[in-house]
């Protein structure tokens, strides 16, 4: 509409030189802007990259509905988050089929195997009909051992962080406790780094849905990266101004968070939120 409305301009009669040039410039800006725009959409989608076949061992293909996320746990266990669906003003999007969220698990041990699907323990603040599974990470306990998994859940009305205990040998996650913070506007990843302490991605500024899609066509660099404390059950901004932040995870060394669409944090980030 405004390049119509500046073209029509440029050759409207009786209009005076000055705001024709005026509208020259504007016409180019805007042009050169729309270009700009459509070409690094193109670049994020991929469009310029070459993707070559990587064979690392024998594979096969495991049928799921669906798959967000996987961790793969000191044990060799896969566990994988299975059936995120859509939510549009408090109610499931109806372009996608229903489906049950669920948490699948991969035996690597057993490659040979299908996938299961654990048992899901409800409590009094989780029901498992509820779940609606993102992102996930793990905190394993360096003295006993127990796994406890942090996931991402879409509620209708809200969002949390649901906290399970792994009980591999029943094939089971036994809910623990679920985590709920006016930060958490949109979460997408999260990184555990320590009991109830972790970083989390929101992918979105907005809670509304067309202001969700708004922001994504126009790309706004407003959106955050987020770290939770567990000791003192507060959040805080630890990277803002931030494209559609992603997945996050940590490099080998420890020093930095990674989130894939963004940047490197360093690790002082997390640091300064548990020493302030």
């Amino acid at each position: 509409v405004l390049i119509t409305i500046c073209s029509l301009g440029l050759y409207a009669p009786g209009i005076q030189r000055k705001m024709r040039w005026f509208l020259t410039i504007a016409l180019g800006v805007l042009v050169a802007y729309i270009t700009n725009f459509i070409f690094w959409t193109t670049v994020k989608l991929g469009v310029f990259e070459t993707v070559y076949n990587q064979s690392p061992g024998p594979c096969r293909v495991i049928l799921v509905n669906g798959s967000e996320d996987i961790v793969l746990l000191q044990s060799g266990h896969a566990l994988i988050s299975s059936g995120l669906h859509e939510i549009k003003s408090g109610s499931v999007s109806s372009h996608i089929p229903p489906r049950d969220g669920n948490i699948l698990l991969f035996d690597f041990n057993k490659p040979e195997d299908n996938v299961k699907k654990l048992n899901l323990l409800s409590s009094s603040t989780f029901d498992p009909k509820q779940l609606n599974p993102h992102g996930m990470s793990y905190w394993q306990d360096p003295d006993s051992g127990t796994v406890w998994l942090y996931v991402v859940n879409h509620l209708l009305d809200g969002e949390a962080i649901e906290v399970f205990e792994y009980i591999p040998n029943e094939y089971s996650l036994k809910h623990v406790k679920q985590i709920q913070h006016s930060m958490l506007v949109s979460p997408n990843d999260l990184l555990v780094v320590g009991p109830d302490s972790f970083y989390f991605t929101d992918d979105h500024y907005f809670r509304n849905h067309l202001l969700k899609v708004i922001e994504g066509y126009l790309q706004l660099p407003i959106s955050s990266v987020g770290f939770y404390d567990g000791e003192t059950q507060e959040a805080r901004q630890v990277a803002s101004s931030l494209k559609f932040p992603n997945g996050i995870n940590m490099s080998p060394d420890g020093r930095y968070v990674e989130d894939l669409h963004s940047q490197m944090l360093p690790m002082s980030a997390c640091l300064s939120c548990l020493n302030s």
